[in-house]
C-alpha cells in the first residue's frame, strides 16, 4: 500500500471514529428494572362468566409464578426520548365471587403481559409530551371447582396513548417526575396511566427510583372482559450509560 493510501486511510478512520464518538456523546441511555408493588382488582374472563379478582400486593408476591418489569430510555441531546417498557406477570388467585351450583370461589390463573413504545419531546424546561402504542395480552383460566368445569380465554389488543411528564429538580441528586397518559378508543374503551416518582442519583451510573403508579384498563370485546385497576408503590434501580 502506498504512503498516500495509508495516510488517506488513516485520515478516513480518524474522521469516522471521531464522528461515531461525537454521535455517541449525543445519546444518554438508562435501564430501570423495577418492582411494582401493585394490587390487581376488577373483572377478568369471558363475558357472562367473568370472575371478580381482588388481589393485594401480598397475594401477588405469594402467588406470582413469574414477574418481570423494566423500562428503557434513550435520550438524544436532552431533547427527544425513546421510551420502551415491558411487564410480564403470572399469578393464581381465588376469586372473591362465588359461582356455580356449589357456591364455591373459583380459582383464577392470569397471564398478563404489557409492552409499550413511545416517543417524548421536551417542550419546556420541565415539561415533556409523549405518545405511543401500548400492547396488552392476557390469558385467563377460571376453574369453577364445580360441575361447571373450567373456562379459559385468551385476548390481546393494542391502543395508542398520549400524555405528559413534569420533571422538577429538587437538588443536584434528586429529581421529581409526575406523569399521566390516556389511551384507548381503538380497542379498549379507556386506558389511563398516572404516577409520581422520585429519582435519586447515587453517582453518574447508579440511581434509585421510588414512587406510586396506577394503571386502569377497561376492555370488553370478542366475548372477553378485562376491566381492572393496578396500583401501588414502585421501587426501581436505574443504570445509566
Amino acid at each position: 500500500m502506498s504512503k498516500l493510501r495509508k495516510v488517506s486511510l488513516g485520515i478516513f478512520l480518524s474522521v469516522a471514529l471521531t464522528s461515531v464518538a461525537q454521535a455517541a456523546e449525543d445519546w444518554d441511555f438508562k435501564v430501570i428494572p423495577y418492582l411494582w408493588t401493585a394490587g390487581l382488582s376488577g373483572e377478568i374472563g369471558p363475558s357472562g362468566s367473568a370472575a371478580h379478582v381482588d388481589a393485594g400486593f401480598d397475594d401477588l408476591i405469594s402467588k406470582a409464578q413469574f414477574a418481570f418489569m423494566g423500562v428503557f430510555n434513550a435520550t438524544y441531546k436532552n431533547d427527544w426520548t425513546l421510551i420502551a417498557e415491558g411487564i410480564w406477570l403470572t399469578i393464581a388467585q381465588t376469586a372473591t365471587d362465588e359461582v356455580g351450583p356449589t357456591g364455591t370461589n373459583p380459582r383464577v390463573d392470569v397471564d398478563f403481559a404489557l409492552a409499550s413504545l413511545a416517543g417524548a419531546k421536551h417542550v419546556g424546561q420541565n415539561l415533556e409530551v409523549y405518545g405511543g402504542i401500548r400492547w396488552i395480552g392476557t390469558e385467563t383460566s377460571i376453574d369453577t371447582r364445580s360441575p361447571l368445569g373450567t373456562t379459559s380465554a385468551k385476548e390481546d389488543w393494542a391502543d395508542p396513548f398520549v400524555g405528559f411528564r413534569l420533571n422538577g429538580e429538587v437538588n443536584e441528586k434528586t429529581n421529581l417526575r409526575l406523569f399521566m397518559d390516556i389511551g384507548g378508543l381503538v380497542s379498549a374503551d379507556v386506558m389511563y396511566n398516572v404516577g409520581a416518582l422520585v429519582d435519586y442519583a447515587f453517582n453518574e451510573t447508579w440511581s434509585g427510583t421510588f414512587g406510586y403508579r396506577l394503571l386502569d384498563v377497561d376492555y370488553e370485546d370478542n366475548g372477553f372482559v378485562y376491566d381492572t385497576t393496578m396500583n401501588g408503590l414502585v421501587l426501581g434501580v436505574g443504570i445509566s450509560f
